[in-house]
This record gives structure tokens, C-alpha cells and sequence, in this order.
């Protein structure tokens, strides 16, 4: 199927949210933040978006053209990969840990970079 065949039948709907779209999203980079309902609304419709975004492409990397075994590296790196991650991450993830127990109440907020000022 080509991307010219597909039907949106709900392109006029879409095209009207455009503008309240683009200006909640100058707000947002302006420094006004998200109320929790609003958090609630957007962040489950954004995840199905991208959710049915890459079902629809599924197997393709590259639309209709390469697939994900076709992409994909050799066993032998991808065991390689997985296996040094399995080690390093859990390393990485203790020396976090570790390093913010010894500076935890060590580090006092100064005025210049409070949230409040």
C-alpha cells in the first residue's frame, strides 16, 4: 500500500486543532508548565500516538524498503552488546547511587538558583 491510498477520514478535525496545538506549545516553551490534568490528557494520547505510529511501520527501519533483520548486526555483535550493557548499566546505575548517598546535604541551594526566585 502506498502512502497516497491511505484515507484520513479525520483530516478536518485534526487540521482544527492545529492552532490551539501550536499555541499550548508556545506556552509550554514561554516556561509555563503543564497542570496535572492536563499532564493526565496529553501524555497517554502522545504514547498512543507513537505507539500506532510505530505498529503501523512494523517490520520496516526505512518504510517498505528495510526491514529489522535485514538492519539488524551480526549475532555475535548484538551478544557482544547485550552482555557488555548487562555488565556496565547495573556498574553505572551503583556508582549513581553510591555517589549521590556521599554528597546527599552536602550541597546547599543558593538564591541565584532556587526554583522560587
Amino acid at each position: 500500500m502506498a502512502f497516497a491510498e491511505i484515507d484520513v477520514p479525520n483530516l478536518p478535525t485534526a487540521v482544527a486543532c492545529l492552532p490551539r496545538t501550536a499555541a499550548r506549545a508556545g506556552h509550554l516553551v514561554g516556561g509555563e508548565r503543564l497542570v496535572p490534568e492536563e499532564t493526565a490528557i496529553v501524555v497517554p494520547i502522545f504514547l498512543a500516538a507513537f505507539a500506532t505510529l510505530t505498529i503501523s511501520f512494523w517490520p520496516y527501519m526505512i518504510p517498505f524498503v528495510l526491514t529489522t533483520d535485514e538492519a539488524a548486526a551480526p549475532r555475535s555483535s548484538l551478544a557482544f552488546m547485550f552482555w557488555g550493557e548487562g555488565l556496565f548499566v547495573p556498574l553505572m546505575l551503583l556508582y549513581t547511587i553510591i555517589s549521590y548517598r556521599v554528597f546527599r546535604g552536602k550541597v546547599a541551594s543558593t538564591p541565584e538558583h532556587s526554583e522560587t526566585a
